[in-house]
């Protein structure tokens, strides 16, 4: 917005901007990942987030994506397990919170592993190649010398 001058009413005098005024909003960051958002919703709210939230401080926050990729083997190898030891979610909490289906642990598998792959490609920064021009014409008379 730029204001050049505003008159006051009454007896005072004409307020006079000299310089621009900018404001800048940041917008809410918003998880680009379509596909952990869409993972996100079916496996770690449906089954998990109901006890694995900042509301429980001594569980493992599972609404971070962070704290799900740094510890996820663990995290599926606790929904793939059949022995009612370490299985999330328990046994006796499945008819409020569904084991995690095992196509949709295969899905979160697919999404972990294009997330590694993203990590260790190289930046890739396009540059423009230009062909060598010889010294000197005679070194290949085949190409004309620019």
């Amino acid at each position: 917005m730029l204001l050049s001058s505003c008159i006051l009413p009454g007896d005072k005098s004409i307020l006079t901007f000299k310089e621009t005024i900018t404001t800048i909003v940041n917008p809410i960051e918003e998880d680009k990942d379509k596909v952990y958002t869409s993972l996100q919703k079916r496996i770690f709210t449906v089954s998990c987030t109901g006890c694995h939230s900042p509301k429980k401080p001594k569980r493992m926050d599972l609404t971070k994506k962070e704290n799900i990729i740094e510890n996820f083997q663990d995290i599926v190898d606790r929904m793939r397990d059949s022995s009612g030891v370490d299985t999330m979610p328990p046994f006796e909490d499945q008819n409020i919170f569904p084991a995690v289906k095992e196509e949709l642990i295969l899905e979160l598998e697919e999404w972990k592993k294009s997330i590694d792959e993203q990590s260790t490609q190289p930046d890739q920064i396009e540059t423009e190649t230009k062909p060598e021009t010889p010294s000197n014409p005679t070194e290949n008379p085949d190409e004309p010398w620019l």
